[in-house]
């Protein structure tokens, strides 16, 4: 049954294929606590972006690998991928930072723990006017949230790019599945999942199998979605 599963629901297809448009895309990338998101990010997405100007705003020194680390915005020098690690995480250090970004052209910001600033129905001005604002000029960055309710709106009707690890809560799943469909069940545990007919015919119980029925996915696998594409994609498989 493992094998049908896979074939069903892991195939390399077009789906899969990951493709950033470095200077147009916006990314989200989003999972529970410990569930893998630096890791993602670091070895996924950041090697994606060499040869061109990155900056990813490090909060909480998960990203010191991944570039020339600076500790003032005055030190950043777009010749290197640039790990930012300020001071203090104040909201008018985040301000600071998209207001940084605003004077800026064709470079992408990764932002650590943007929940930390965020939220659903917040339009906080300075990040609302870089990505309303910046993407004719070729800026544009990944969000990097535990939680799918600190994604504002206005950046929601812009993302491109959907990367998702395990989640804990239905609320986050629900909001998943208007984006990647019912794949977004393989995110919780089983017992937490809808028994959703998955159209998989179990020959020892004479029915299909609901997704509650069916196994979890491995550590670190991750549900990724292309918006321009028709479905949606797992990464790394299933637990046998």
């Amino acid at each position: 049954m493992i094998e049908k599963i896979n074939e069903k629901y892991c195939s390399m297809d077009e789906n899969s294929i990951i493709d950033l448009d470095v200077f147009d895309h916006y990314n989200v990338v989003i999972g529970a606590t410990g569930s893998g998101k630096s890791t993602l990010v670091e070895n996924e997405i950041v090697p994606k972006y060499e040869g061109v100007p990155l900056i990813i705003l490090d909060v909480k020194r998960r990203f010191s690998n991944c570039g020339k680390i600076i500790t003032d915005l005055k030190e950043f020098n777009r010749d290197y991928q640039t790990v930012y690690q300020p001071r203090t995480m104040s909201q008018e250090m985040f301000g600071g930072f998209c207001n940084f970004l605003l004077h800026e052209f064709n470079i992408h910001a990764m932002i650590d723990e943007i929940h930390l600033w965020l939220s659903k129905q917040s339009v906080f001005r300075p990040h609302y006017d870089l990505v309303m604002t910046k993407r004719n000029d070729g800026v544009t960055s990944t969000s990097i949230s535990t939680s799918t309710t600190a994604i504002p709106n206005y950046l929601l009707k812009n993302i491109t790019h959907i990367f998702s690890l395990r989640q804990n809560l239905r609320s986050d799943i629900d909001w998943l599945s208007e984006y990647i469909g019912d794949k977004s069940e393989f995110l919780l545990t089983p017992d937490l999942r809808k028994p959703i007919d998955s159209n998989l015919y179990d020959e020892n119980l004479k029915r299909n199998l609901t997704f509650k029925e069916l196994p979890q996915l491995n550590d670190f696998s991750y549900l990724y979605r292309d918006k321009r594409k028709r479905d949606s994609a797992i990464i790394g498989g299933f637990k046998v």
